[in-house]
């Protein structure tokens, strides 16, 4: 990634001024509620703001951006240095030294900063002690985790089209995959096939969950070594990510005839999805999109077999804002990215989930998801 700016439709969501743009969002929003500065040390959210996408593997960040008033600075390990300033043009990169934490507060020391904003679900207890001890007691902390998340669930045009490749990724290789499915393939066979085929056709990584028979009871299961039987549920719930967005996409497929309970339920879940995507669009709330999929559900005798929320965003992270599910307070606006994904699962036998992955637009759900769903 070089540090040319980008622009026009075609803009890479990493070109430097459309960083720069973001950032100054955040610092407007950071003034709004009288914050001087802050640091940002999630992966997803430096990444949303600098471009530098290295992940961190410990307690320790792999990088802290500084955003403020004047000059935003990215801190990090001097081995990861020119990594980071080949990824975040525009910005200046600046080494640490253990304790990292010692450096960052020499560095907001320095930049005079009274209130700081920070992602207190992202930074330790102990990291917290200790650069609350090293600034003093005329220094406080104020929680942006909100506004940080509220900014990079609405998706502007770059971070869509990325979206929309990643969609296109996983629908194929679900086609291609699933088109050779036969009774005793393991959950773990057809997870690795899969992940295989989107890596091929162009995936830097992905996610997939294959539940065969009971296992699909479980919404998460981890694929094992179970072999796929005929005429029960195979939930396939997968995702490849590319230039860092993810996408989000589960079929329910069987081999051969499906089962009476099958045969039974799966319709209702894929009707309850359509249903669902048609409430979608910006200004209704996400509790009330799951309202509609959970009453569809309820009204075919199902009601206390529909065990998780509706949906929610997708971007760099799986699981984002906007959320859609019973105890969800969001509204969805245009530009979020959203999943919707009824299931109904009986422990014992199995379940059925369908999920699309789309964009809110003001009159609708602009659905990403193209992959085949079964039909009886």
């Amino acid at each position: 990634m070089t540090g040319t700016a980008q622009t026009g439709p075609t803009a890479h969501w990493r070109g430097a001024d459309r960083l720069h743009e973001r950032r100054q969002r955040l610092i407007e929003g950071l003034g709004r509620s009288g914050i001087d500065g802050c640091l940002v040390s999630s992966d997803p959210a430096r990444t949303y703001l600098s471009g530098f996408m290295a992940a961190s593997h410990d307690v320790v960040p792999v990088a802290v951006l500084l955003v403020g008033p004047g000059q935003s600075t990215l801190l990090t390990s001097p081995n990861n240095a020119e990594w980071a300033s080949s990824e975040a043009p525009g910005l200046h990169v600046a080494d640490w030294v253990r304790p990292w934490w010692g450096t960052l507060a020499d560095h907001l020391s320095a930049r005079g900063w009274r209130t700081i904003g920070f992602q207190a679900s992202d930074v330790s207890v102990a990291a917290h002690q200790a650069l609350t001890a090293a600034l003093g007691d005329d220094v406080s902390f104020r929680d942006i985790g909100g506004l940080l998340d509220g900014m990079r669930a609405i998706k502007d045009d770059a971070e869509i089209r990325a979206l929309a490749r990643a969609a296109a990724i996983t629908d194929q290789a679900f086609e291609e995959v699933t088109d050779r499915l036969v009774a005793g393939t393991t959950e773990q066979d057809l997870a690795w096939d899969l992940t295989v085929a989107m890596r091929r056709l162009g995936a830097e990584g992905s996610s997939v969950i294959v539940a065969s028979g009971p296992n699909a009871a479980r919404p998460h299961h981890a694929p094992g070594p179970r072999a796929i039987d005929p005429g029960e549920p195979v939930i396939i719930d997968m995702g490849a990510r590319v230039d860092g967005y993810l996408a989000d996409l589960t079929r329910t497929v069987w081999v051969g005839e499906p089962d009476e309970t099958l045969a039974t339920i799966y319709p209702i879940v894929a009707e309850a999805n359509l249903v669902t995507q048609a409430a979608v669009r910006a200004g209704v709330t996400g509790r009330s999109i799951d309202d509609v999929a959970r009453s569809f559900i309820a009204a075919s005798g199902y009601a206390d077999r529909f065990v998780h929320g509706v949906g929610h965003g997708v971007g760099l992270e799986i699981h984002e804002a906007p959320s859609a599910g019973p105890a969800s307070t969001d509204t969805l606006l245009t530009g979020h990215s959203l999943t919707v994904e009824p299931g109904i699962y009986l422990p014992g036998w199995g379940g059925v989930r369908v999920e699309d992955l789309g964009i809110v637009r003001d009159d609708g759900f602009d659905c990403l998801s193209r992959a085949s769903k079964r039909r009886i």
